[in-house]
Formats: C-alpha cells, structure tokens, sequence
C-alpha cells in the first residue's frame, strides 16, 4: 500500500544519514528529506485517527437513534467509552458511559433482537 511507503522512506533516510559522512554534499539534502517526511508521516496518522474518531462518532450518532443532534463535530473527539453496572437496591442496569471531549454522556443499554443484533441505546439518562 502506498500509505505504507512513507515510514518505510524515514527508516530508509535514517539509515542513510547514519552511513552518510557529516562533509559529504549530500548529507544536509538527506537531513531535509527525512524531516519533510517525519512530517508528512505525522500528517498522515493525524488524519487517520480524525477520520477513525469521525466514524466512531457517526456511530454513536446512529445508536442514539437521534437524541444527540450534531454528536459530530470538528471539535469533538472520543476519550473513552465503557460500560458500566448502576445497581439500585438488588437490581443492576446496564448503562454506557462516553466520555467526549466537552460532553459526558450515560445511556441505557438495551438488547436489540431480530437481524439487527446486539447492542442498541435507547436513550439518554438526564443529567438530574
């Protein structure tokens, strides 16, 4: 894969300015090269992960059925994501907690059934 090559190119500089003499012409054009794709690279797995975050989101967005509008968002990015047991008296609920970079959300966990299987939230829980 192309995305591939790119960390290659850093390893194959790297080992050519190791064997590369300081006085030789081309040492400082290999010092460019290899910055120029340490940031390239670092572009790269920058908009990997924004682009994973996004999906996750989209994700989320679509199990919420709609009760969080604009749960996409530039901003906004996951933190972390558990489930969780609330145990009230002698019964236990299962809730998910999704901890995003400026909300906290709790939700009820509810079991799909049909050709839709597994986990579906059926709703939010208020913050009260």
């Amino acid at each position: 894969m192309p995305v591939q090559r790119i960390p290659r190119y850093v390893l194959i500089l790297r080992d050519l300015i190791k064997h590369c003499p300081v006085d030789h012409p081309d040492h400082g054009l290999l010092l460019q090269a290899l910055e120029v794709m340490c940031l390239l690279a670092e572009k790269m797995n920058s908009s990997e992960e924004q682009a994973t975050n996004v999906e996750l989101l989209k994700e989320l967005e679509f199990c919420f059925n709609g009760l969080v509008p604009g749960l996409v968002s530039p901003h906004r990015h996951l933190v972390r994501k558990d489930r969780v047991s609330e145990v009230i008296g002698s019964q236990t609920k299962d809730r998910l907690m999704i901890m995003l970079s400026d909300v906290l959300l709790c939700a009820t966990v509810r079991r799909r059934t049909g050709s839709r299987k597994g986990v579906g939230y059926a709703s939010l829980l208020s913050s009260s």
